[in-house]
């Protein structure tokens, strides 16, 4: 916390300061293992501040904005059904853990009226795992959470 480091969480941290930051140990484990685990719980907790779920201890990706990582995941998805009425599941993404409740929307339009949000908007964070306003928007229902 007192290093002159100047890589990004540093300088966040530094800005907002330190006292907004909370830190514990989730696990312990040995580090051959450390990066899988590591890539476990980002994708658990789909922390703002490193949403590109890589581990630090593997392969560097660096982006230029937090629009280019949600772009880059949206050249991943299958856009052929993208003028067509799909099921949307709004999900709640509250204290990093996502609710288990989902709400189920007919269309981008439908969702984007009801909740006050650009359909663009809504289309650029969707299937991405990061949350706009509290909220994942994805085209499939997650059938599994931990307990």
């Amino acid at each position: 916390m007192n290093s002159d480091l100047k890589d990004r969480f540093h300088k966040f941290a530094n800005s907002t300061c330190w006292d907004n930051f909370e830190f514990f140990i989730i696990e312990l484990c040995d580090l051959n293992i450390q990066e899988d685990r590591e890539n476990f719980y980002l994708k658990k907790y789909l922390p703002v501040l490193n949403t590109i779920f890589k581990s630090n201890f593997g392969k560097i990706q660096s982006y230029d904005s937090l629009y280019e990582k949600l772009r880059f995941r949206k050249l991943k998805l299958d856009l052929d059904y993208k003028y067509i009425g799909i099921n949307l599941y709004l999900y709640e993404y509250i204290n990093g853990q996502v609710i288990t409740n989902n709400k189920i929307f007919s269309s981008i339009s439908e969702l984007s009226k009801n909740l006050g949000i650009a359909r663009e908007t809504i289309s650029v964070y969707l299937n991405t795992h990061v949350p706009y306003k509290s909220f994942l928007f994805l085209t499939y229902k997650i059938f599994w959470f931990s307990r």
